[in-house]
């Protein structure tokens, strides 16, 4: 038996297309905001940024230092049999992704300083005492942003990288898994802003 099937308008491909172009851009750090925050709508960059701005000048925006090994992982699905007439319809159910930061923050670092001589432990303690209450941004390389919007979980623990030479310190760092309910960067999450162009200062 086949399914009614009711015809769609196609979407129009342009011509000319330069073949062989390539989107290139590497996610760096992340921002978080509180969860009640009623977060800044429209099309305009300039616009939001701005806004944007205002709420990180008004305290109500972290963002963390640039990071590494950012990497996502494939989703896991859930299959939903809607019908016998179609194959099962797979949903997204996670996805996670992995980084480190291997930034130390203290008070030789920062000028001035008020905070622990361990800021960087301090950072990251804090979003994992708090992350059921904040939301997360994703910052590229280039101060594009995309507004996540999702409930994540973040586990962490320090760890130590080998020197590459024999007797050399060995590197402390933090390594992270954070996991969303549903994909964080569907295709449906574009780029709203550039952190740069809001003239946002970076740690």
């Amino acid at each position: 038996m086949i399914c009614a099937c009711t015809p769609e308008e196609l979407l129009v491909v342009p011509t000319g297309l330069c073949l062989g172009e390539l989107r290139q851009t590497t996610p760096s750090r992340f921002g978080f905001y509180n969860c009640n925050l009623e977060i800044p709508t429209g099309s305009d960059p300039i616009t939001l940024g701005a806004a944007w701005k205002a709420i990180y000048e008004a305290g109500e925006l972290m963002i963390t230092p640039e990071l590494t090994q950012i990497r996502f992982e494939d989703p896991t699905y859930d299959e939903i049999q809607v019908s016998d007439c179609k194959a099962p319809q797979q949903l997204v159910a996670t996805r996670a992704l992995t980084f480190e930061d291997r930034n130390r923050i203290s008070a030789d670092t920062l000028s001035p300083f008020t905070g622990s001589p361990y800021f960087d432990y301090q950072l990251w303690q804090y979003i994992l005492n708090n992350q059921a209450n904040l939301l997360p941004l994703l910052i590229y390389c280039n101060g594009d942003v995309k507004v996540i919007n999702r409930n994540f979980t973040l586990r962490a623990i320090l760890n130590y990288l080998p020197s590459s030479q024999p007797g050399g310190p060995a590197t402390e760092t933090k390594q992270m898994r954070m996991n969303f309910q549903g994909d964080p960067i569907n295709f449906n999450v574009l780029p709203t802003w550039n952190v740069n162009e809001a003239n946002i200062p970076l740690p």
